[in-house]
């Protein structure tokens, strides 16, 4: 079967108008990279041949990740805004049906050269400036989103702090070199009862698996069990109980990102089957693209398109700017994944049963595309904040 898979595009969709200076330069770079390094060895990162790590070890020497280490520790010190377009560009790759959002991970970094102590930042520095893969756990197998539902406990022992308890579904969690994880530190519960915690990969007692997920067939997520895992008091992340107030802290520009995403790939379906449309002969002899019911679909996806093209624009302005909240963040995650999901159905039929086909990027962005409704707040979740300010 023959497999299609980059555009052929003759015009662009959109001449972005998002980015300039370092931006741009940023965001080719990372253009380039993705064609370079996933477009190109996609198979041998999809087999396992070229592992994850190695992936990240690279981007990190291009400069494509750890932007977020301040320049006084040997980095780009650069803000939020290049992850989004990182987010953006990565997503744009056919590759990212099978690869998942790896490599994003920088939202994390700049919270820990915020709020972590000097001795943390000292540490951790040269370590993701060389590629080392962070993960945050937070989600636990009855405690989504209910926070307070949080059971993995950390207790003092002297100088130590003993972390016991399990968590799941964590991006790049069964890859992650360096473990954020939250505890609960206060067993009475309420709003200061979690803490954070750094817990190295290979520490005693930590051990990482994977979990198998429907569109990331090469990465999954993954998951953590601690057995009475011991780390030294100066592991602590920030304050003892300040856990919710310090991811808070990032929650609106994740959730751009995820916007970013939502439309990166609505951008590439979209190129993907009117390329597609144009070159598939039906009956009659006349490309698919001829039909007016085709053209009607593609003519309504695109206009979907711009809708969310220009949502995300506003706010990318805000990142910039630092300036975005969660309330508008949540509506902008939600509208983007949602008509994401219908842009990328709606390809997937005009694709027939070619879009079936395992082997054929359209379907892995497609089944990839779903997760995105579920993970990192689901779209009912949003909604729920949306109406609260209502």
């Amino acid at each position: 079967m023959t497999q299609h898979t980059t555009s052929k595009s003759r015009t662009p969709l959109h001449r972005r108008t998002f980015f300039s200076g370092d931006e741009e330069e940023y965001r080719q770079l990372v253009r380039d990279f993705m064609t370079r390094e996933v477009d190109r060895n996609l198979d041998k990162y999809a087999s396992g041949e070229l592992s994850i790590k190695e992936l990240h070890r690279r981007a990190a020497a291009t400069g494509v990740v750890a932007t977020g280490v301040p320049e006084e520790y040997g980095g780009m010190g650069q803000g939020p805004l290049m992850n989004f377009i990182l987010s953006h560009e990565l997503s744009r790759t056919p590759g990212f049906g099978t690869l998942g959002p790896v490599m994003t991970t920088d939202n994390v970094t700049q919270l820990i050269f915020e709020v972590a102590s000097e001795r943390i930042k000292q540490h951790v520095a040269p370590l993701i400036l060389d590629g080392a893969i962070q993960s945050l756990g937070l989600t636990e197998p009855d405690a989504g989103t209910n926070s307070q539902a949080i059971r993995t406990t950390a207790r003092r022992d002297g100088d130590e702090w003993v972390i016991s308890g399990g968590k799941t579904f964590i991006s790049s969690g069964n890859h992650a070199d360096l473990a954020y994880v939250v505890a609960k530190t206060d067993p009475t519960g309420g709003k200061r009862s979690l803490s954070a915690f750094l817990v190295p990969s290979g520490t005693p007692g930590f051990t990482q698996s994977r979990v198998d997920m429907m569109g990331m067939p090469a990465t999954g997520l993954g998951e953590w069990s601690f057995d009475d895992v011991r780390v030294p008091d100066w592991h602590l992340i920030g304050e003892e109980g300040e856990a919710l107030k310090m991811f808070s802290m990032t929650m609106s520009n994740d959730r751009v990102h995820c916007a970013g995403r939502a439309l990166g790939q609505a951008e590439l379906a979209l190129q993907m089957t009117i390329d597609y449309t144009k070159e598939r002969i039906v009956a009659g002899g006349q490309p698919l693209f001829d039909l007016q019911n085709t053209r009607m679909q593609l003519a309504e996806m695109y206009i979907q398109l711009e809708a969310v093209n220009a949502m995300v624009g506003q706010m990318v302005d805000k990142v910039r700017t630092n300036t975005s909240t969660p309330f508008e963040a949540a509506a902008c995650k939600a509208f983007a994944q949602d008509t994401s999901a219908r842009i990328l159905d709606c390809c997937v039929q005009l694709w027939g049963a070619h879009g079936l086909a395992d082997e054929q990027p359209i379907s892995r962005m497609y089944t990839n595309n779903r997760s995105m409704r579920i993970l990192a707040g689901t779209s009912e979740l949003l909604k729920i904040s949306v109406a609260s300010r209502l």
